[in-house]
């Protein structure tokens, strides 16, 4: 598919700092399902990943439509490869992915894995893996639809100073909530890997 020739310096900077986020989101703690909150267990961002994709058809089948969560993570994997391929790649079709992508981030917080009668496997907390991963999906979707319609690629420092300006952001939000929302039966599952919680 032909389209819009974009290609820019700053694109070879700005993937593998993308690279460089997801890489690190697969080494770190994911999410933790409603049965997992009364201990420190957790998927961490690979197994999350391999556990999704092995899980998608099951998962559709049963109604669990949150698994399709997974599949933002190959469309990150299609635009890295897609542009070291082709550098100047911009097309409608890449918009379309991009909206998937974000749809793929909004699905995430529905029910995913069905792990038994008694939980339904609602992600009740987010580990800071889940913080990479989300950045990454979002700074690419990002990237993808200011390349459409801009016509060139932002420099690297402003994804950057978007990756510290969010995490700082984050922790504030952290903060808020161990301190001003959370009740006790909530705060002794603050563990150090919990970035957020699902407060209800």
């Amino acid at each position: 598919m032909t389209g819009t020739s974009v290609s820019d310096k700053n694109l070879k900077l700005v993937i593998p700092f993308l690279m460089l986020c997801y890489h690190i989101c697969l080494y770190l703690p994911a999410f933790k399902l409603s049965i997992m909150i009364g201990s420190g267990e957790g998927f961490g961002g690979l197994g999350t990943l391999i556990m999704g994709t092995l899980y998608l058809p099951f998962g559709l089948y049963s109604g669990n439509y949150g698994i399709l969560a997974v599949c933002g993570n190959y469309i990150f994997f299609y635009f890295v490869a897609r542009f070291f391929i082709t550098p100047n790649y911009s097309s409608k079709f890449s918009v379309v992915l991009a909206i998937l992508l974000i749809m793929s981030m909004i699905l995430s917080f529905f029910d995913v894995f069905p792990v038994n009668y008694t939980s339904n496997g609602r992600i009740v907390a987010w580990g800071y893996g889940a913080f990479f991963w989300y950045f990454s999906l979002s700074a690419m979707s990002f990237l993808v639809l200011y390349r459409y319609f801009i016509k060139r690629t932002p420099h690297v420092s402003w994804f950057i100073f978007l990756f510290v300006f969010s995490f700082i952001l984050s922790l504030g939000l952290r903060y808020y909530q161990y301190h001003y929302l959370a009740d006790e039966y909530h705060k002794k599952y603050f563990f150090d890997s919990v970035w957020l919680m699902r407060i209800h």
